[in-house]
């Protein structure tokens, strides 16, 4: 027993997903978790939801979604009913759906392989609503662009990472604003599959949830969230200074409101994959660090989304892949280098 104990939720067969506030006082996020193996509909009815909704399409086989993925989807979305697009998708995506909008009939048209869908709600329950908003989200930017329904649907890229053996690549990722103007959410699709420790103790100013799950293939051919091999120390506390430890052996979700203090995150007796979901209900991310001067001085440290560029291509944001971190590991470059000048030496 420990002071954060509501703040954990152990997931029980049979799972079907995150039942929010049900299941975690306070929670302002929601989803549904499934696998599907064969062509089917997996929502009909044109409805609509008072918040955003994201659905999320990815193949069912881990660590790769990408090379797991042989599937067809469509699906209709519009600000009302009489102003629906049919949407198709045919690669891992990510479908958002604005507050007030009309969407459903989601049918799975191919399913040569198993894969998952999850329809995410930022709200601590599911509430469907019929009949059309008297004023549906309009899609306008920030900075007053408007945009279209192809600004809704994102077909996730793939990233690659050289972080360690422990972490399989390629991986998806959701990088919200990053890959989506204007999107709410922030969720990383992650695999790991060896013992390592993860992250220095760190806090944000939004709302966090993290996903613990089973990610290797069960009897049935889909992913067993339930095999879980691994134990996971995970530190939470109020500052960086009274941390507790939780130790998780279970598929479990975290919540973390806005400046409760959390990792390291040390991942121990790892013998299978497991999947890791950080899921932020913000389109952006960011971490708050405290660090420490030579002096003794400490300071608090941000880093997040949109504060830096790829220094190998410099078009790019950086996605912490790493790769420049052993380019100076390995004593060649040195940060601050000119490293576009010296594309010819990157590419041997």
């Amino acid at each position: 027993m420990g002071k954060f104990d509501h703040l954990f939720h152990a997931i029980l067969p049979p799972y079907t997903g995150f039942k929010g506030e049900a299941e975690i006082p306070g929670s302002t996020y929601s989803t549904v978790y499934q696998s599907v193996t064969s062509p089917r509909t997996i929502e009909s009815g044109i409805h609509r939801h008072n918040v955003e909704q994201y659905l999320i399409f990815l193949g069912g086989a881990l660590p790769d979604v990408f090379s797991s993925w042989d599937a067809e989807i469509t699906l209709k979305l519009g600000p009302a009913q009489s102003d629906l697009t049919d949407i198709a998708i045919t690669k891992p995506s990510v479908v958002r759906i604005p507050r007030n909008w009309q969407h459903g009939d989601i049918v799975v048209t191919k399913c040569d392989k198993p894969m998952t869908y999850q329809a995410s709600l930022l709200a601590g329950a599911y509430e469907g609503l019929f009949g059309n908003a008297e004023s549906p989200a309009k899609l306008i930017s920030a900075e007053g662009e408007y945009l279209t329904i192809a600004d809704l649907v994102c077909e996730l890229p793939i990233e690659t990472t050289e972080w360690g053996p422990w972490c399989p690549t390629p991986q998806a990722y959701f990088r919200g604003t990053t890959y989506m103007k204007e999107a709410g959410l922030h969720v990383g699709f992650q695999v790991f599959n060896g013992d390592f420790p993860m992250e220095d103790a760190h806090m944000h100013q939004g709302e966090e949830y993290i996903f613990f799950l089973g990610g290797n293939t069960g009897k049935d051919g889909t992913i067993d969230v339930f095999d879980f091999p691994a134990v996971i120390e995970f530190y939470i506390g109020t500052d960086p200074d009274h941390m507790e430890l939780y130790l998780l052996d279970k598929p479990t979700i975290v919540r973390l409101p806005p400046n409760i203090w959390h990792s390291p995150i040390n991942f121990t007796q790892v013998h299978g994959n497991i999947q890791f979901m950080a899921t932020w209900v913000n389109g952006t991310w960011g971490t708050i660090t405290r660090r420490e001067q030579p002096d003794g001085t400490k300071y608090y440290n941000y880093m997040g989304d949109d504060m830096r560029m790829c220094v190998l291509e410099p078009t790019k944001r950086c996605t912490l892949c790493t790769k420049c971190f052993k380019l100076f590991a390995d004593g060649n470059f040195r940060p601050g280098d000119n490293l576009a000048a010296k594309a010819d030496e990157l590419k041997k």
